[in-house]
């Protein structure tokens, strides 16, 4: 589990966390790059942004979530202050991250690479792990297992001692074919060359 400040603000902000203090002490991004950004000339937000950092929007529906965070860490309505520092720390987010692109830390460094890809990974396989399975799945993976491992003489265990384990084993499943799907669908749209040494 990522230790991250007290005011974490949305789940996007949760999977990056670490992606983010690492930034904070190779960018040194300040505050005042921010201010200089936020003022000057406007223009048009598109619909469902709440703000754009160099043209990227920053979502109304994160503002949204981190400020009902906020609001359930304190108990009460977020003040104008907070509403402020939300909205701040969201743009400060986006400029770290905008940062790690143009300057190559997200290639050149292992651990903002490593960071990178466990948020990326997490994505991919949040939708296919993200139902309960059935009982009927969970009967078939049982009867395939019991089928695969149980010696003959030996008596299975019954089904209901040994659901959690076909729950999670489920689970994990659905993420490894969760993320096989992903992979493939990046591999048929990218253009991959390799070496001939390296090429089978």
């Amino acid at each position: 589990m990522i230790v991250t400040a007290p005011d974490t603000l949305n789940s996007r902000a949760d999977r990056r966390a670490l992606l983010i203090l690492a930034l904070s002490a190779l960018c040194g991004i300040t505050a005042g790059i921010v201010s200089g950004r936020e003022g000057g000339h406007r223009t048009a937000l598109p619909p469902g942004a709440i703000a754009l950092v160099n043209g990227t929007p920053v979502l109304e529906a994160e503002y949204s979530r981190a400020l009902e965070m906020v609001a359930g860490d304190r108990r009460e309505p977020p003040s104008p202050a907070d509403r402020a520092r939300v909205l701040r720390r969201l743009v400060d987010e986006e400029l770290l991250a905008e940062h790690a692109v143009a300057s190559g830390l997200v290639y050149s460094d292992r651990g903002v690479r490593d960071a990178i890809l466990g948020s990326m990974v997490e994505s991919a396989v949040a939708d296919g792990a993200s139902r309960a399975p059935n009982e009927g799945e969970l009967h078939s993976l049982y009867d395939e297992t019991i089928g695969r491992h149980s010696a003959p003489d030996v008596e299975p265990p019954p089904f209901d001692a040994v659901r959690p384990q076909l729950e999670n084993a489920w689970t994990e499943r659905a993420r490894a074919e969760a993320l096989r799907a992903y992979l493939a669908d990046l591999r048929q749209r990218a253009r991959i060359e390799r070496a001939p040494k390296a090429t089978p």
